[in-house]
């Protein structure tokens, strides 16, 4: 009786918990689901058996077997909760790079103009201001540079 109303499907409630290893980390939904179902399943499954069989002071190898696949369940769902973390901190990680790509080619133009005039980075970036009347993010290719007037900051 116990083989087949709770071995079997205890076993493959757990199989369900680590399907979600199978599943794109990005599909937060899916994988959550798979994850939170299985361990409520399984400890619905504990509270059932323990309120069938009967009390005792001795330990029950079937109590000690859902105990353990409950367990195996709630690690899944920990490992779930590593990985969102772990994206959340690749994908912060993502936008600094791109955001230090990006400014790249103006840091070149103003290391070649350093490199040019003999100034200091630290005193020509003190010298320049983004060009008048144009966004901060439009006017991040030209600056204006008092003695050199407005210098396009595209690398040739």
């Amino acid at each position: 009786y116990f083989v087949d109303q709770v071995i079997v499907p205890s076993l493959l409630y757990l199989l369900v918990a680590y399907i979600q290893f199978f599943v794109d980390p990005a599909a937060v939904p899916a994988r959550s689901a798979l994850a939170i179902m299985s361990v409520l399943v399984m400890r619905t499954m504990v509270n059932s058996v323990y309120q069938s069989l009967p009390q005792g002071s001795q330990r029950m190898w079937l109590g000690d077997f859902l105990t353990t696949a409950c367990a195996l369940s709630v690690v899944a769902v920990c490992e779930f909760g590593i990985v969102q973390t772990l994206m959340l901190i690749e994908k912060r990680k993502s936008a600094e790079l791109a955001g230090l790509l990006k400014s790249k080619p103006v840091a070149e133009r103003l290391k070649k103009i350093h490199d040019q005039d003999g100034v200091t980075v630290l005193d020509l970036l003190a010298r320049c201001k983004p060009e008048a009347g144009r966004p901060s993010d439009e006017g991040a290719d030209h600056l204006a540079i008092p003695d050199k007037g407005i210098v396009d900051l595209d690398v040739d």
